[in-house]
């Protein structure tokens, strides 16, 4: 594999390879263009190409701050690999764009001449989840899970694993409790495997790629006896679904990440798919009666490996009347203020269409985003069904 796929080649943190990558992907970009309108890297890559190659210059004429300047805009959403013509199977130079941004993070962050600030910042990301996020509640969802009397499940032969998540185990478990209340509901059991911790998301994007290697090693242990025991994962955050399909296999690979990351799903995608395919799972539980206006948000992420938008689809299954906007609101808090801007106003133009619409999302720091920017309350759509179920955790 190259650098840019393989995080232990001896170049992956090697700088010049990394700017040499970076003129390659400009270069082969440039002639395509279709990514223009998905965030502002490419924009200002064809600027720079556009200004440089009728001077007689090539994309590797670049300077490192031209390259930083397209390579910092980027936010990680992942959307420029979905559809891209020149990626993986259909050349043999394939280009990688959010493998390379993220390659280009992690030298930034390991660099010398990385502002004070910024490796401080990245430091203290690392210990987020270690130090923060254990006293973010009184009762962690893990505590509850193992604590609660014995589930009254319907006789359906299925059981799922949950990967509840740093926000789910920490911050919200309530959440968690939702989506137990509704699968149980439907007659799926649900177990939580012992010893699982945080996917390692704030690790590899500080660039502290063994940091992440280890958590990963651990998780996928864990996950992989799960799959073997017949279990599905279940995962009901979309940052942490992309780190356990697409970051498992690159930066921890063997064959137990590559089969965790088969047998991983969204919460209300497994809903959905089990409605579709098997007759046991009892979906009409899920119907709410006089279900309203719902207006759904669209997590880059889940888009980005390929769900679509599976939880409008599960609260139509619900009888919901379901509008869905697609656009970028967080990742990490990277997004730029005019994009949560123009996916705030797309989210009002569509709720002015409907009779007081329900906002859900399935990203958290997305929700908060589109709470504080005036859209009101946005809750997850297992909590909203939940609550229209009456099973919600009060």
């Amino acid at each position: 594999m190259t650098p840019v796929s393989d995080p232990f080649h001896p170049l992956y943190l090697d700088e010049s390879d990394l700017r040499a990558e970076v003129s390659r992907a400009a270069a082969v970009c440039g002639q395509c263009r279709a990514c223009v309108s998905r965030c502002d890297v490419f924009p200002r890559l064809f600027e720079l190409l556009d200004r440089s190659v009728p001077a007689g210059e090539t994309p590797s004429s670049f300077t490192p701050a031209e390259q930083d300047h397209a390579v910092g805009a980027c936010f990680d959403c992942g959307l420029c690999a979905v559809g891209c013509p020149e990626g993986p199977g259909l050349r043999e130079d394939p280009i990688q764009i959010p493998l390379l941004m993220a390659r280009a993070r992690q030298v930034a962050q390991r660099s010398v001449s990385a502002p004070t600030a910024q490796r401080m910042v990245s430091g203290l990301r690392r210990l987020s989840t270690a130090i923060v996020a254990p006293f973010a509640t009184r009762t962690r969802f893990s505590t509850w899970f193992r604590q609660r009397p014995d589930a009254s499940v319907a006789a359906v032969d299925v059981t799922v694993s949950l990967f509840p998540t740093c926000h789910v185990e920490h911050h919200d478990p309530d959440l968690g409790r939702d989506l137990v209340a509704i699968y149980e509901r439907v007659g799926i059991g649900c177990s939580l495997p012992e010893g699982l911790q945080c996917c390692g998301a704030p690790q590899l994007d500080a660039g502290d790629i063994d940091g992440f290697v280890e958590l990963g090693r651990r998780n996928v242990r864990r996950l992989a006896e799960a799959v073997r025991s017949g279990h599905e994962i279940v995962v009901p955050q979309p940052n942490c679904l992309s780190v356990i399909r697409a970051s498992y296999p690159a930066y921890v690979g063997g064959a137990d990440a590559e089969l965790v990351a088969e047998h991983s799903h969204d919460a209300s995608a497994y809903l959905v798919d089990r409605a579709g395919r098997d007759s046991e799972t009892d979906c009409h539980a899920l119907r709410v009666p006089d279900a309203g206006p719902v207006i759904v948000h669209a997590p880059c992420r889940l888009r980005a490996i390929g769900s679509d938008v599976p939880s409008a689809a599960l609260l139509e299954l619900a009888g919901f009347e379901v509008e869905v906007v697609a656009g970028c609101a967080s990742a990490d808090n990277r997004v730029p203020v005019g994009t949560v801007g123009r996916t705030i106003e797309a989210l009002a133009a569509a709720g002015s269409q409907l009779r007081t619409p329900a906002v859900v999302g399935d990203c958290p720091s997305a929700d908060r985003n589109l709470s504080d920017g005036g859209v009101g309350e946005v809750v997850h759509p297992l909590r909203l069904l939940a609550r229209s179920l009456g099973i919600a955790t009060n």
